[in-house]
């Protein structure tokens, strides 16, 4: 939330911004609770996605770019 209020108050000041952010997809948090649901990693980070699109969204936050960290895009921009 606190990036969303810092993009919204540069564009009120006219600054070119781009919000970008993405859902996390690598580390031991996730590949443990992935097992704990026997999920893979992937199909656990593909719930976690679209859950927080559909969060952020649902509270009026929105993003140029809104992807996972392994994402192609992510990895361009980062």
């Amino acid at each position: 939330m606190p990036a969303d209020i810092f993009v919204r108050f540069c564009r009120l000041k006219g600054y070119d911004v781009i919000h970008v952010s993405a859902t996390d997809d690598f580390g031991t948090p996730i590949l443990v609770e992935a097992e704990k649901q026997g999920k893979s990693p992937e199909e656990f980070v593909e719930y976690w996605n679209r859950r927080d699109r559909k969060d952020f969204s649902d509270v009026g936050i929105s993003f140029d770019i809104f992807c996972k960290t392994s994402s192609k895009e992510n990895k361009e921009l980062t």
